[in-house]
């Protein structure tokens, strides 16, 4: 997976547009939400089924449980050889390096753009991963067992992701072609701002479940913002 992020949004970048830039990185980033989500609530009855099993083989129901979820993966993965052809990289706004400077002292020169970035991916970062422990924060305060959690989380995890990335992309693109300036910088701001309040709110302070399913719902639809990062990101660096 390390490797995966700097080439797909190489090969996103350079096969196209600028214009359309924002929501094609969503697109491709959408694809981790579809996949918790149906992890999310197929995970709980794959766990039970597994430890009704007993195991497999000798296999622990939880190591059952990767080798069902990783299986597919290795069947997918030829599919990278279906990838288009790289169109010839497109011109981006920042000035050109000059033949006697490097990435790193430009990098230097405009430190406080990438610090503040940086710092907005950290507070998504910090959130979304506290999301992990959802299933025991359910277990542990509401008495849920591990199917019904995985069906609540699989509802409030997949489906808002999914339309906050491609509703972000989308919208971020419409913003940039009416000529709104930094678009995708001004939408990181807001949704970090937002985001910041209402996941404290749901993880610190809120007990009916209810409430916090909405408020879970309400965080991963703010959760998504590898689409507009990564395309100024991309408009900004030469």
């Amino acid at each position: 997976e390390v490797a995966l992020n700097p080439a797909a949004y190489s090969i996103v970048g350079d096969i196209f547009p600028r214009r359309q830039l924002t929501f094609a990185l969503a697109c491709l980033a959408s694809g981790a939400a579809i996949a918790a989500g149906l992890g999310s609530a197929g995970g709980g009855y794959i766990i039970a089924w597994t430890q009704e099993l007993g195991g497999f083989m000798g296999y622990a129901p939880w190591q059952m449980v990767f080798w069902i979820v990783g299986i597919p993966g290795v069947l997918l993965g030829p599919l990278v050889f279906l990838i288009p052809e790289r169109k010839k990289p497109l011109p981006v706004r920042a000035a050109p390096l000059a033949a006697d400077d490097g990435f790193v002292p430009w990098l230097g020169q405009n430190r406080r753009y990438f610090f503040c970035v940086s710092f907005a991916i950290g507070a998504h970062t910090a959130l979304g991963t506290t999301s992990f422990w959802v299933p025991s924060l359910l277990a542990r305060t509401q008495g849920l067992e591990m199917k019904e959690i995985g069906l609540m989380l699989g509802l409030v995890t997949g489906i808002p992701t999914t339309i906050g990335y491609l509703g972000g992309g989308w919208l971020v693109d419409r913003l940039v072609a009416r000529g709104v300036e930094n678009a995708q910088l001004r939408f990181l701001i807001i949704n970090t701002a937002l985001l910041c309040v209402v996941g404290t709110v749901a993880y610190g302070f809120v007990t009916n479940l209810h409430l916090l399913l909405v408020l879970l719902a309400i965080n991963n639809l703010l959760l998504p913002c590898a689409g507009p990062v990564i395309a100024h990101l991309q408009m900004t660096a030469p």
